[in-house]
């Protein structure tokens, strides 16, 4: 997902990839090593956990509104790693199976993007804790 697919409303505004002008992605879940530090310094946590095997992201708009926006896969969902196994393990994938798993994977259900309002504090917040070292967390003001 990257900010030139999105489409959705909020507060009455449609937006569309032309409205926005900036997009980071993150690791928001309870496996990365600064989560603890995530939740004391937003609100969205409580709220909003990374899916299983899908990407969050920040987007910011051109009248600098930020919204963490994130697809949510069918729970029964899996990655085709798991199916067929991996190329890093030696394992190369034929057509056919590629066409097996999208006919799996369109049967579950297409993937429902999803989207909540951050504060700017929050989104650089969150941006400082997951992509940069913690010895910078204390400059930011984390």
């Amino acid at each position: 997902m990257t900010i030139n697919e999105l489409n959705f409303e909020h507060g009455g505004r449609e937006y569309t990839p032309a409205d926005f002008e900036d997009q980071w992605d993150i690791e928001l879940d309870i496996d990365n090593e600064n989560y603890e530090a995530i939740k004391k310094h937003t609100t969205i946590c409580e709220h909003v956990l990374r899916p299983k095997y899908s990407t969050v992201s920040i987007a910011k708009t051109n009248d600098g509104k930020f919204f963490l926006i994130w697809e949510e896969t069918h729970p029964e969902s899996v990655p085709m790693q798991e199916v067929y196994g991996s190329p890093q393990d030696g394992h190369d994938w034929t057509a056919e199976q590629y066409q097996e798993y999208r006919e799996m994977d369109d049967a579950l259900g297409a993937d429902e993007t999803l989207f909540v309002p951050i504060t700017r504090r929050e989104a650089y917040a969150l941006i400082v804790l997951c992509w940069l070292p913690e010895e910078f967390h204390a400059d930011a003001g984390l």
